[in-house]
């Protein structure tokens, strides 16, 4: 399996579990029923689909993706009435000016060369008075503790480098991805053209034994996993043996007591001013 092949699946499961009620708590209060909603990157689905039971019968909403397997899976998995799945390009989308009462994105801009374009693409269509939410972590605010020989630190920065290269998905599509971007989220929709500008933040948290497990074991899995070794062992940004530290480093982790490991993710609501 090459690493194209690979990559993505791999974070489709994970992506899998997430809804608009895990992700999206602070922009709950935006989703009103009869609206008309995008979710913008909407992946396999799920936070789209469950976008539905906020907007209800007299409401729709439409997830846009570019990769057309993320759809047929999403397709696939959910079906009803005011539901729909679209392919297209974030940076000209096909709906007409004006188009949504919300517009909702999780993780996606992280992995764009030009975020503001995306915006400014998303401001186009949402209606005016609409609201956007928007989400990205951001790697400056990762706690891990204890890391006596840096190994842990090296293995994050190691999979942020290989975003950076444009070789994080093996795609063009995703060229440039920037993980500490969630700090400029706010400062982003000022300059899109937004008011009402409002910035939030949740951390993703792991300090009891069995999440430090289970955190440590989908790192492992990553670094362990052949696409993987080979892609970043052929670029240069990591060796066979540097690997090996980190996959013990994280085994070492994951039986610690006391161990303890955060991320902050940065969220962003604003509004399309009234004509």
């Amino acid at each position: 399996m090459n690493y194209q092949d690979w990559v993505q699946p791999s974070h489709w499961q994970f992506h899998s579990r997430r809804s608009i009620d895990t992700v999206g708590q602070f922009f709950l209060p935006f989703i009103k029923e009869g609206a008309s909603g995008l979710d913008a990157g909407c992946g396999t689905g799920s936070i789209t689909a469950s976008m539905m039971r906020y907007v209800g019968n007299g409401g729709n909403v439409i997830g846009v993706d570019i990769n057309a397997k993320a759809l047929e899976i999403a397709r696939g998995r959910y079906s009803m009435p005011g539901l729909q799945f679209v392919e297209g390009d974030l940076y000209a989308m096909s709906f007409p000016e004006n188009t949504f009462d919300f517009v909702f994105s999780h993780g996606v801009l992280i992995h764009c060369q030009t975020p503001l374009a995306i915006l400014k693409e998303l401001y186009r269509v949402l209606k005016p008075g609409g609201t956007i939410g928007i989400s990205a972590v951001d790697h400056d605010s990762i706690l891990i503790y204890p890391d006596p020989n840096g190994w842990l630190k090296k293995s994050i920065e190691l999979q942020e480098n290989l975003w950076k290269t444009g070789s994080g998905w093996g795609s063009t599509e995703h060229e440039g991805s920037n993980l500490r971007l969630g700090k400029s989220l706010c400062r982003l929709l000022v300059e899109a053209g937004f008011t009402h500008v409002s910035g939030y933040a949740r951390c993703e948290y792991y300090g009891e034994n069995q999440a430090i497990a289970a955190s440590a074991e989908s790192e492992i899995s990553t670094l362990t996993a052949t696409p993987f070794v080979d892609r970043v062992t052929a670029l240069g940004l990591s060796s066979k043996e540097e690997l090996a530290k980190m996959v013990e480093a994280w085994r070492q982790f994951s039986v610690t007591d006391g161990a303890f490991r955060v991320k902050t993710i940065c969220e962003a609501s604003a509004k399309k001013q009234n004509d």
